[in-house]
């Protein structure tokens, strides 16, 4: 089984703004589902990645398919493999 790859997808501040926007439309018209899909594209923070990187690990966060792109420009790609 080939291993996954992190996601990187970048996305700029103006971006996610809009990205969190819809999401927000999306939970005042009670459409839980469309919220949760537009969350799960966004870029996690550094920090926030570095928290689960700690408690839950790299591999398990690809594995989840969660967007590292902002951790990845503030620390740098080794900090998929430390």
């Amino acid at each position: 089984m080939e291993a996954k790859k992190p996601n990187l997808t970048k996305f700029t501040k103006e971006e996610y703004a809009v990205l969190m926007d819809k999401a927000t439309e999306a939970m005042m018209k009670g459409d839980e589902e469309e919220r949760l899909r537009l969350l799960a594209l966004a870029p996690l923070s550094p920090g926030q990645a570095a928290e689960l990187k700690y408690s839950m690990g790299v591999q398990w966060m690809i594995q989840e398919g969660i967007n590292l792109s902002w951790a990845v420009e503030t620390y740098g790609e080794n900090w998929l493999n430390d």
